[in-house]
């Protein structure tokens, strides 16, 4: 019980000192947003927070083409990392220009600074940090832009 409240205590800390950006557009031209659609297929890993290596926290996302994904989240290997709960969520993702957008329940949307096949940079404009995220396993169906 001692430990939730912890938990909980920690958390309300946290959430008091993350200050969040609005989301504003974020143009790309029609041929490189159909590129960074195709280049989302498959399973990202957060790398690091603000070139921070994150190893408290096992963060993956994976987008199908169908345009549904899982989110997962599970303790890493850094201090602190057994206090960190493990989970699964389900969402819906579109992209509008750099803006990705992944909704389940509420809306979290990431904008794509710089994307490649390998490694991406994603500016979280809810917590106004940035995120370094790399491959991990590719697509399982082909894209279709």
């Amino acid at each position: 019980m001692r430990s939730r409240f912890v938990l909980a205590l920690l958390a309300l800390t946290l959430a008091s000192c993350v200050s969040s950006t609005a989301v504003g557009p974020a143009p790309l031209a029609p041929e490189d947003e159909a590129q960074l659609r195709c280049t989302l297929l498959g399973t990202w890993r957060l790398a690091a927070i603000d070139a921070e290596p994150e190893t408290m926290v096992e963060q993956t996302w994976e987008f199908r083409a169908d345009g549904t994904g899982t989110y997962r989240q599970g303790p890493g290997s850094g201090p602190g990392a057994g206090m960190v709960a493990r989970g699964q969520r389900d969402y819906q993702w579109r992209v509008d220009g750099r803006n990705i957008h992944l909704t389940a329940g509420n809306e979290t949307v990431y904008r794509a600074d710089r994307f490649a096949d390998a490694r991406m940079t994603w500016f979280n404009y809810t917590q106004s940090n940035v995120y370094s995220v790399e491959r991990v396993a590719p697509a399982t169906t082909p894209c279709a832009p």
